[in-house]
C-alpha cells in the first residue's frame, strides 16, 4: 500500500499527527458541550411551557423535528462526540507512548464515524435538505483524508520509522558532547 510522507504536501507526519489529535480533541469537546447545551435547552423550554410551539432547531437548521426525535438525535450525537473525544485522547497517548495499537483504535473509530456521517447525509438528502447533506458529505470526505493520514502514521509507527517519544535528555547530552569537542 502506498504511504504518504507529508500531510497536505507540507506538514511532516509527526506534526500532522499531533495537530490531528489536538484538533479532533478540541472539536469533539466543543461538540459534546454544544450537544449538552442543546439538551439542557430542550428541558428548560419544556419546563417553561407545557405546550411546545416549536423547538430550537426550527430557526437554527430550518428543520421541523418532533421532540422525541430531537431527544434521540441529540443523545446519539452526544454519544458519538464523547466517544470521539475518548478516541482522540487515545490517539494522543498512542502517539506519545509509541503505541501503534492506540493509533489504530482511533483509525477504526474514525471509519465508524465516517460511515455514520455518510448515513446522516443520506437521510438528510432523502428529506430534501440538500445544503445540510452537502455539508455533511464534505465533512466526511475531509475526515476520510484525515483518516488516511492517521493510517499512514500507524504504518510508519508499526514499521519503526516514526518515533514520537525520543529521549530528549540523550539528545541534549549528545549536543553537549559535540559542543565540548568543538571547543577542544
Amino acid at each position: 500500500m502506498t504511504t504518504i510522507e507529508r500531510c497536505c504536501y507540507c506538514a511532516p507526519l509527526k506534526q500532522a499527527a499531533i495537530l490531528i489529535a489536538l484538533g479532533s480533541t478540541i472539536i469533539s469537546t466543543i461538540g459534546s458541550v454544544v450537544m449538552t447545551l442543546f439538551t439542557v435547552k430542550i428541558y428548560e423550554d419544556d419546563e417553561k411551557s407545557s405546550i411546545t410551539e416549536g423547538n430550537i432547531f426550527n430557526g437554527f437548521l430550518n428543520v421541523e423535528i418532533k421532540r422525541n426525535a430531537m431527544e434521540a438525535t441529540l443523545a446519539v450525537c452526544l454519544v458519538f462526540f464523547v466517544l470521539w473525544m475518548l478516541f482522540s485522547w487515545l490517539l494522543l497517548v498512542g502517539l506519545f507512548k509509541n503505541k501503534p495499537c492506540l493509533v489504530l483504535s482511533y483509525f477504526s473509530y474514525g471509519i465508524i464515524l465516517t460511515i455514520m456521517l455518510q448515513l446522516g447525509a443520506l437521510l438528510l438528502l432523502l428529506n430534501l435538505y440538500w445544503i445540510h447533506a452537502f455539508s455533511l458529505t464534505t465533512a466526511s470526505i475531509f475526515y476520510a483524508y484525515v483518516l488516511r493520514v492517521v493510517h499512514a502514521i500507524y504504518e510508519e509507527m508499526n514499521a519503526g520509522k516514526l518515533i514520537f517519544n525520543e529521549n530528549f535528555d540523550d539528545s541534549l547530552t549528545d549536543m553537549t558532547v559535540l559542543i565540548d569537542e568543538d571547543d577542544a
